[in-house]
């Protein structure tokens, strides 16, 4: 009695088990589904609705211009006021570093711009002046040479005739070597004003290149702190914080024109043809789904690692509120259209050599219908003859 008890449990067990699964079988073979069409009863009625063929890629949120600011030179931060993903105007102001040594710069060169200026406006002057004598000098002893040579000539002939003595050639011949010794010292004196000429214009350099320097030393002042050149996003900032020291030339901030955003993303060579014929463009991004238009395909190929592919560029208003600039978005090209279409499911189809059938119940019983399909989406086929809307089809056993 106690080893009947014992066995009694598991008996009973392995016949509840054997029961559940020979229910199971012949409820698969048809014997309680009410019919002997070998199918589970999963009606679907024929409707109609708008069947689409589409290709998705994944996007890329990117703005077309990108303004980089960096740090102009190598001074402390003394305040930061933004922060990444901020939006701002123009002109608002996003950093700004100690201003002290630039300061300090900038006032030792208009000193010494001044102080270049009036040694230049002097020397100029004095130059100027010596320049004007020395020409009229020159003219002057230009005019006394030709002179006194032109009476030595006449006195020289008149010394040949006996019309004058030795003595009063010699006086003559002398007057003109004086007159072409006084030309020469003043050619020789032309000179040194002409080096001094050179000395200005050194001078005048020298106030250029300081007048430059000082022009940079103002856009850096300028830079010392930062505004957004655009209304837009602040979408990178530097590491360094208040009080650290910004290294010149490394980038500090990077603002974004929320304007000047495009969808980029990426095709194959097979997609490029229906895309640009004309297809209806959609950009989602969770719940958000917006339209899209196509600017241009590119025609230049970049390998990736799924192979070949052409970079495509899209438009979509307010992008740039309504979607994280770098952030990816679904891509959807509805290539081709069919509206207001009987449909069933694919899954439904029984594909044989004749042509295509579904399960069509008609009142108590299921019979094999034939159809004739069109489009399909990869879950809905359209069907153009065969069945009606309203029709009810079922699933068929040997796709379950």
């Amino acid at each position: 009695m106690k080893l009947a008890k014992k066995y009694f449990i598991p008996v009973v067990a392995v016949l509840a088990v054997a029961a559940v699964v020979l229910i199971l079988l012949m409820t698969r073979d048809g014997i309680f589904s009410g019919s002997g069409d070998q199918s589970v009863e999963r009606p679907f009625q024929v409707f109609r609705m708008d069947l689409s063929d589409k290709i998705t890629e994944i996007g890329e949120v990117k703005p077309i211009r990108v303004f980089s600011l960096r740090f102009p030179v190598d001074e402390k931060v003394v305040k930061i006021y933004v922060s990444e993903d901020e939006i701002v105007k123009k002109g608002d102001p996003l950093l700004c570093i100690d201003d002290t040594q630039v300061l300090s710069r900038k006032n030792s060169l208009e000193s010494q711009i001044l102080k270049t200026e009036y040694e230049l406006a002097a020397s100029e002057t004095v130059n100027k002046k010596m320049k004007l004598e020395l020409e009229e000098n020159i003219l002057n002893a230009r005019n006394n040479v030709f002179l006194n040579e032109r009476k030595k000539e006449v006195a020289r002939e008149m010394f040949e005739k006996d019309l004058i003595s030795r003595d009063k050639l010699d006086f003559i011949e002398n007057q003109a070597l004086a007159a072409r010794n006084a030309l020469e010292m003043l050619l020789e004196e032309e000179k040194k004003v002409e080096k001094e000429s050179l000395r200005v214009k050194a001078v005048e350099k020298t106030l250029e290149s300081l007048k430059y320097q000082l022009k940079q030393l103002e856009e850096i002042l300028n830079d010392c702190c930062l505004e957004a050149p655009a209304d837009g996003k602040v979408i990178w900032m530097s590491q360094v914080k208040e009080g650290e020291i910004a290294v010149r030339g490394e980038p500090a901030v990077r603002v974004a024109n929320l304007q000047e955003i495009e969808i980029t993303t990426q095709l194959f060579e097979s997609d490029v043809w229906r895309i640009e014929r004309g297809a209806e463009i959609f950009v989602r991004s969770g719940e958000e789904r917006i339209p899209a238009e196509l600017k241009r395909i590119s025609s230049v190929a970049e390998k990736s690692q799924s192979g070949t592919r052409f970079p495509c560029y899209l438009r979509a208003e307010n992008i740039g509120e309504r979607f994280r600039v770098g952030s990816n978005v679904e891509v959807l090209f509805l290539v081709d259209k069919r509206p207001n279409v009987l449909v069933v499911p694919l899954k439904y189809l029984i594909q044989k050599e004749g042509g295509s059938f579904v399960l069509k119940k008609e009142e108590k019983r299921v019979r094999e219908t034939p159809v004739e399909t069109g489009f399909d989406d990869t879950r809905y086929v359209e069907i153009i003859d065969g069945l009606k809307e309203g029709d009810t089809i079922i699933y068929p056993y040997e796709r379950f």
